[in-house]
């Protein structure tokens, strides 16, 4: 009983399908199979295709935005190379003492715009435009130069760079943009401008020689409007709106903004539109490729991925491509970092200062030639060895390291102080000391150095003007209050000599009277020509001024010296300078001879040798006297020597001045070398 319930309470075995059906089953689950395999790579591969369109445009986007950063960086190089020869030239003109007309400074200026193959004049504009110097023969009339934008903004104010919109330079048919700088004198004002005119035509051969493929433009174009380089074109347009300007402009959002798919509004097409500011100068580039150029390569993928219809080929060439956009990119950037390396490195060996880097401990790690050419150390010489020891005085080495620990500090320096050449040399310098900082913090510092030595002597000169001219204005108020008192004096001595010839004459011949009216009359005589000089003195009147054979003066004043010279007083002439004349006042002259020996005299009182010597001398260099400078060039030199006591420094220092004299009360005026 118990087994038949068994039995019945088990479930039946389900029925066997028959192999037609199974065969059927398993060609339907293939089918399914096959049509889902279908399916899904059809999915995929519709996926990938319209993913693939969206892709291939944000490339271009991509690519062509960092095409525009490249473009952009190499045109700023380009423009930086010429605004540093123009800042050089405004610097050259502004520091120096160069004339304009000197031929070292037209050389100068050729010489650099051989090295900038962009540059097609180099030339330096007077304050009224006129053009004192240029590295080429052609020079702009000045009329010209003075309304032109890139004259006008400099001669208004100091605006640094300033490039000019597109024109046609004189006689050509060129476009051509200028950069200019303004050139100030010592006290900031304007004294002219240096301008490079920039061949335009140069940008447009640049980017020809980039192949963007059909399709594609590149433009340059100023931010304030106005378009200078086309490629391709012809440069017709330039200097005026161009129809798409407003698209590069909106393509300007940022430094790393990818491209901009938009469309033309001339031909009503889509383009890939990038753009990019040159950093510093109020430029910019713009790229742009139709988007069905873009498209061209979308297609010919999608070709190729219908032909292989496998997902592995073109994840495949996806890597690939990747891959080779990345190597692409790297090796940009290495050569962008080669070309900023070289850069900088030529800054800093062509800087005008001398400039020392220096690491943590203070120590030499590099100079560049300025520094080797101020202080005589060559660059083996000095590397690893400490500052201090090398420049700085022992005196001075105190105040250098408490320097030294502020730049240590993050801090920047400067003052003025002094620092001695491998020879020993002292110069006066001016001394910036600064930190170089990275994420991480110092890594480095530098310091700057500039000769002031020439700087001190001309502050030096001045100082000395300024007291000459001090001394001429008490000299002149003197004057005048003397000539007053002694004319006033004069009108007394008049009546004086007037009544004492009276009296002589009425006085009896050989009295006691007639003598001592006589004594008198002389010296009422002797303050008259005391009287008459301080009124030559007070006047200061030249006499006419004349061609004058030096010699023929000297001898005849020395005839006059020799009647009136002791005994016990040789005097020797030698006269050498037959063939030389001066234009001068002879009687000054014949005064200044007749003076100078005099003085001579009253120095031997016991007897010596006087010697007047006269002979031409040619000065190469100029020379600081005591009353002012001495230029270079072809003089006669007056000598009057004699063997008497001489004259100490402090004496010698007031030989000029006005009433100073070492002789006794009553025997000299001290006019004679004033006069």
């Amino acid at each position: 009983m118990n087994d038949l319930s068994t039995q019945a309470a088990s479930p039946a075995p389900p029925p066997r399908k028959s192999p037609t059906r199974r065969r059927v089953d398993f060609h339907l689950a293939l089918q399914i199979a096959g049509a889902l395999v279908v399916i899904v790579m059809a999915s995929v591969q519709l996926y990938d295709i319209i993913r693939r369109l969206d892709i291939v445009v944000e490339t271009a986007q991509r690519n062509y935005a960092s095409l525009s950063r490249t473009l952009a960086e190499q045109t700023r190089s380009a423009v930086q190379a010429v605004d540093v020869v123009v800042q050089d030239t405004a610097t050259v003109m502004q520091l120096t003492q160069l004339r304009a007309d000197d031929p070292q400074l037209h050389e100068r200026l050729r010489s650099r715009m051989q090295l900038i193959p962009q540059i097609r004049n180099l030339f330096v504009a007077g304050r009224d435009g006129s053009v004192l110097a240029a590295g080429s023969d052609t020079r702009p009339p000045r009329e010209w130069v003075a309304r032109q934008t890139f004259f006008l903004a400099q001669q208004q104010a100091s605006a640094g760079l300033f490039i000019s919109e597109a024109f046609h330079s004189e006689g050509t048919a060129n476009w051509t943009i200028a950069l200019s700088r303004r050139i100030n004198d010592a006290g900031g004002r304007f004294q002219g401008a240096a301008v490079a005119w920039v061949d335009l035509d140069y940008f447009r051969h640049f980017y020809q020689e980039i192949d963007l493929g059909e399709g594609s433009e590149i433009v340059l174009f100023r931010k304030d409007g106005g378009l200078l380089a086309r490629y391709p074109g012809e440069g017709d347009e330039l200097s005026r709106p161009f129809a798409d300007e407003s698209l590069y402009r909106s393509a300007i959002t940022g430094p790393r903004a990818p491209g901009k798919l938009l469309k033309n509004p001339a031909d009503g097409q889509e383009r890939v539109y990038a753009s990019q500011s040159i950093n510093g100068y109020p430029l910019a580039i713009g790229v742009s490729v139709k988007r069905t150029t873009v498209l061209d390569a979308w297609h010919e993928q999608v070709v190729h991925s219908t032909v292989r219809t496998t997902l592995l080929c073109l994840s495949v060439i996806a890597l690939v491509w990747l891959v080779l956009r990345h190597l692409r990119r790297s090796e940009r950037a290495e050569d962008q970092l080669r070309v900023q390396t070289a850069l900088l490195d030529e800054l800093f060996e062509s800087a005008p200062e001398a400039i020392v880097m220096l690491d943590l401990e203070q120590h030499v790690t590099r100079v560049n030639r300025e520094f080797t050419r101020m202080f005589g150390y060559t660059a083996d010489q000095v590397s690893g060895q400490a500052l201090d020891t090398l420049i700085v005085p022992e005196e001075l080495r105190p105040e250098w390291h408490r320097l030294a620990q502020s730049v240590r500090r993050g801090r920047h320096t400067s003052m003025e102080t002094e620092r001695v050449r491998d020879d020993g040399v002292r110069l006066h310098v001016s001394e910036l000391g600064a930190p170089i900082l990275v994420a991480t913090g110092q890594i480095a510092s530098y310091a700057i150095y500039r000769d002031i030595s020439e700087r001190r002597l001309a502050d030096a000169e001045r100082d000395k003007l300024e007291t000459r001219l001090r001394q001429a204005v008490k000299l002149e108020a003197i004057g005048t209050m003397a000539g007053g008192i002694a004319h006033d004096f004069n009108n007394i001595l008049a009546a004086i000599l007037g009544y004492g010839d009276m009296a002589r004459n009425a006085a009896v011949e050989g009295s006691a009277l007639k003598r001592y009216i006589g004594n008198v009359l002389a010296a009422a005589h002797r303050a008259k020509a005391l009287i008459d000089q301080i009124l030559m003195y007070s006047r200061s009147n030249r006499g006419p001024r004349t061609v004058v054979n030096v010699d023929e003066v000297a001898e005849e004043t020395l005839d006059l010296v020799r009647v009136s010279l002791p005994q016990n007083i040789e005097l020797g002439a030698l006269l050498g300078a037959r063939q030389a004349a001066v234009i001068a006042d002879p009687t000054h002259i014949h005064q200044l001879i007749m003076n100078l020996c005099r003085n001579a005299e009253h120095a031997m009182s016991t007897g010596g040798r006087l010697t007047v010597a006269l002979d031409v001398i040619d000065a190469h260099e100029d020379a600081s006297l005591s009353h002012g400078l001495l230029p270079a060039g072809r003089y006669i030199r007056l000598r009057v020597e004699d063997t008497g006591c001489g004259m100490t420094p402090e004496v010698a220092a007031r030989i000029f001045e006005p009433f100073f004299t070492t002789r006794d009360s009553g025997t000299g005026t001290g006019l004679g070398l004033a006069l």
